[in-house]
């Protein structure tokens, strides 16, 4: 046992509180890379930076280079997935067309001039075109046309004597009319409208030529040739000029024949193309004949007389 009261065999030895030098570690090779510490004290350097996968802003082009955009290589092999997604929600844009009838305004109604028409003959085909109407809408709206008045059926049968289609064209439906309207002038009321509710009115006037003068064949300038009554001229006033009677007045029946004023006799005549050249006069009630030779005579049935006219 050692005796406390002698020194230590080392007494020169540096005291505890010296601080020792550290030994060197021991090189250990390690193949694994040590996986980096965040320091949850600090933010990353840069924490709004968008993903990888975002497409990078292109950079501006340094002075001197080229500001030409790159020619595309050529299409692409395939087509996005959804090519016309934008279609399928976009509307096709209207027609001019459609435009049109969708304008809220029609400020005009369809317009046409009144008219005039001559028949001159009675055989007309059915069918065939009298007048066409040529109207005009200053919307550019479609025009109907409608006959509301005028258009007769004297033979009561149920057919009229004209037709008016929708277009505006004006053709005779029963040709028996015509005759039966010989010398007179029929008024026809026509409408005008469009499909917005527009409507104008025009009137249509049909002169029919005298009943001779539709019975009879036209040679010009007012001269006719009927096969019972021979040449005469006609006048717009129902006074004609025969070639043996001279200027008498003709006044067709409703019914049937004719009344004419013989202004030598100072008598009103009746007859047609049956009973002339015997007449029936008004004044004596007789049956007269008109021997057509050079100069007219007359011949009283009641008398049993010849006479000079």
């Amino acid at each position: 046992m050692e005796d406390p009261s002698t020194e230590p065999a080392d007494s020169t030895a540096e005291p505890k509180d010296t601080e020792p030098e550290p030994a060197e570690p021991e090189t250990v090779e390690s193949t694994d890379e040590p996986e980096p510490v965040e320091d949850p004290s600090t933010e990353p350097a840069d924490s709004t930076a968008e993903p990888k996968d975002t497409e990078p802003e292109p950079a501006e082009p340094e002075t001197g280079e080229s500001t030409a955009e790159p020619e595309p290589v050529g299409e692409p092999a395939t087509e996005p997935a959804d090519s016309t997604a934008e279609l399928k929600d976009t509307e096709p844009e209207p027609t001019e067309e459609e435009e049109l009838e969708e304008t809220p305004n029609n400020l005009h109604a369809p317009e046409a001039e009144n008219f005039e028409v001559w028949i001159e003959k009675s055989n007309l085909e059915t069918g065939e075109i009298i007048f066409t109407i040529n109207g005009e809408d200053k919307d550019r709206d479609e025009i109907f046309y409608e006959l509301r008045s005028g258009n007769p059926d004297l033979d009561q049968d149920g057919v009229p004597m004209f037709d008016l289609n929708a277009s505006g064209i004006l053709t005779i439906l029963d040709s028996d009319e015509i005759f039966d309207s010989g010398g007179s002038i029929l008024k026809l009321e026509i409408s005008l409208s469009d499909k917005k509710g527009k409507e104008s009115f025009i009137e249509g006037l049909i002169k029919v030529k005298p009943k001779l003068m539709l019975k009879s064949i036209a040679h010009g300038a007012g001269w006719y040739e009927s096969s019972w009554l021979g040449l005469f001229l006609a006048t717009p006033n129902n006074w004609i000029f025969q070639q043996k009677l001279g200027w008498i007045y003709i006044s067709p029946t409703e019914v049937r024949g004719y009344w004419f004023w013989d202004s030598s006799l100072r008598d009103w005549m009746w007859t047609d193309e049956t009973f002339f050249p015997w007449t029936f006069s008004n004044a004596s009630s007789t049956w007269i004949y008109y021997s057509m030779e050079e100069k007219v005579r007359l011949f009283e049935h009641n008398l049993q007389k010849w006479r000079l006219r």
